[in-house]
């Protein structure tokens, strides 16, 4: 039996029970040690450079950049930038600067000229990333 101390002073005792593991946290993606380690040092980052940011959402970005592959987050990138959504933007995003995703602005932009749909519905499929470097 072993002793915890926790918060505000309350003790809990922890007892091993034959055939029943201990709980282990969950792994979905099969990340070795090497792995968990990296996550680790970039969940810390991510806490210094966004720190109003939860750490699930970190996490959830870590895992989606980590396991998928470069072409399918192109063409998210690309269908965040370029498709309209559901949701309203709020109007302080609208009128301070915008939203930025992966440090450029949000199209339409002063900056940047209007792209035109070229008679595509939202539902095709996004540009390869050769018609995107074009």
């Amino acid at each position: 039996m072993s002793k915890i101390n926790l918060k505000k002073n309350i003790i809990y005792y922890i007892m091993e029970v034959k055939g029943i593991p201990r709980h282990q946290k969950e792994n979905p993606y099969k990340y070795d040690e090497e792995d968990l380690q990296n996550k680790k040092l970039a969940m810390l980052t991510l806490k210094q450079l966004y720190p109003d940011v939860p750490e699930y959402y970190a996490s959830m970005v870590y895992d989606l950049c980590k396991n998928t592959g470069e072409e399918e987050l192109e063409k998210i990138k690309w269908k965040v930038d370029n498709v309209e959504t559901k949701h309203k933007i709020p109007e302080i995003l609208e009128h301070h600067g915008g939203i930025t995703v992966h440090n450029e602005p949000m199209l339409p932009s002063p900056d940047f000229p209007e792209i035109e749909n070229e008679g595509k519905k939202e539902e095709d499929e996004p540009p390869s990333l050769e018609e995107i470097d074009a």
